[in-house]
């Protein structure tokens, strides 16, 4: 408590120095006051005073107040909203070589806002301004403008050395782009640098930069510019699905799949297929489809879903996978079909053996070849595909069908349907060596 009462105490003693100094026109002090009452740190947030402060120290010509005023017009934070004014103090310190007053008016060059039109070249010629002045996001946006042609003729060459330049500086996103310029030998003299790029990617990761996490994933993956480590590489793409990245993701969900650098796990690509395709990602979309089209795994087929998620992969970007959602949708048709005649069967199935239950019950031999439902054609097509040729033949072959419910049948009518019975055995042997690719047991 005694060590809370001293930091309290000294947090009170700056603010009272501060007030103290910005009451006789230091500038800074006032600009600095200004944004004490803006953030709220040791009094209550106010931003009509902090504006007042603001354009105190403005008044006193302090560059860095232009643009802590620019932004209370901008966003009317205790005054009246006003775009022109914005704009005009936002001027007033990219003029005044002020940096973050240059790289804010060259953004709204870009963007097109505060009534500006948009218009790229100067927003390029102030970020170049900036990166003359030292300012370290002017010098990566200036690299961002001739890597991309956005008002400028593009230029790798200058795009890299922008980059570079940034990156030293410790902006990350200027190290992530740096990554990019190395390993593909853009703008690089002597072309490909990807032992640097892994470097300059690392950097960018480790300060949080998603993108760089997932390329550096995929250089420990392909081992390029670095030894492959599969480990490694599902460390790092584990890192960037966990920020939400939807290709390491896909990445990720693949190597569960095969068991690349991780335990093999099916629930785990799962989760991690539908998290990629519900963020956009069409790759994972598509492999949702065949899953729930073949029922992989933890997946049950379900033709349906595979339609579905096959739609989806043809939204984001993949309209080869509209043809697989309809051949899905066709072949759930099919199925419900070849059910139904299933379900069919199986009721008449049931009805016959009610009635040789009863038969045989009574001692009475009165069925007839007519009462038996024989599965030929479509059925038996049917059975074969949702059953299999042994429990077909379970039921319907003829020494076990004789056995079981030959004393049930009037004179004569059993040699009809063993007659029968010997044929369809003879069609099932036929269709089993064709599942087979042409081969029999005797081959």
């Amino acid at each position: 408590m005694a060590d809370q009462g001293n930091v309290g105490k000294v947090i009170r003693d700056r603010l009272d120095k501060l007030k103290e100094s910005a009451s006789t026109g230091d500038p800074k002090a006032m600009s600095d006051l200004g944004c004490t009452y803006a953030i709220g740190e040791a009094v209550t947030q106010d931003w009509a005073e902090a504006f007042k402060w603001f354009k105190a120290a403005a008044d006193a010509n302090y560059s860095l107040a232009y643009v802590n005023l620019a932004g209370c017009y901008r966003d009317g934070d205790g005054v009246t909203r006003d775009a022109t004014k914005a704009l005009e103090w936002y001027r007033k310190a990219a003029e005044a070589e002020e940096p973050r007053g240059i790289e804010l008016l060259a953004k709204l060059y870009m963007s097109g806002e505060c009534g500006v039109s948009q218009n790229a070249e100067s927003a390029a010629e102030w970020y170049k301004r900036g990166a003359a002045v030292g300012s370290f996001e002017s010098m990566y946006q200036w690299g961002v403008c001739c890597a991309t042609g956005r008002g400028v003729p593009k230029d790798y060459s200058e795009a890299a050395d922008a980059f570079r330049v940034a990156a030293e500086a410790g902006h990350p996103a200027a190290a992530l782009d740096l990554g990019h310029c190395l390993m593909n030998g853009l703008g690089i003299a002597g072309g490909k640098k990807q032992t640097m790029a892994v470097k300059a990617y690392m950097q960018a990761a480790e300060a949080g930069i998603p993108e760089a996490m997932y390329h550096l994933g995929i250089a420990y993956l392909s081992g390029a510019g670095v030894r492959r480590q599969e480990t490694a590489a599902a460390k790092w793409l584990t890192a960037a699905s966990r920020v939400r990245h939807p290709v390491a993701m896909n990445e990720l969900a693949q190597m569960y799949v095969t068991g690349r650098g991780v335990d093999r796990d099916l629930d785990a690509a799962v989760h991690w297929y539908r998290e990629s395709a519900e963020l956009g990602n069409p790759e994972s979309a598509a492999a949702l489809g065949s899953a729930y089209g073949a029922g992989v795994g933890p997946i049950v087929a379900d033709l349906d879903e595979a339609a579905k998620w096959f739609r989806l992969a043809a939204k984001n970007g993949m309209p080869e996978a509209e043809e697989a959602a309809r051949e899905a949708e066709k072949e759930q048709i099919v199925r419900q079909h070849r059910q139904k005649v299933v379900d069919k069967h199986e009721l008449a199935w049931g009805e016959f053996a009610t009635k040789a239950t009863g038969a045989n019950s009574s001692g009475s031999a009165t069925l007839k070849a007519e009462d038996v439902p024989l599965p030929m054609g479509d059925v038996l097509q049917a059975l074969l595909i949702t059953q299999d040729g042994r429990s077909v033949r379970a039921r319907w072959g003829p020494d076990a069908f004789s056995a079981k419910h030959g004393a049930c049948f009037a004179e004569g009518e059993l040699e009809i349907v063993l007659e029968k019975l010997q044929g369809l055995m003879e069609v099932l042997t036929k269709e089993t060596v064709a599942r087979m690719g042409g081969l029999s047991l005797g081959d």
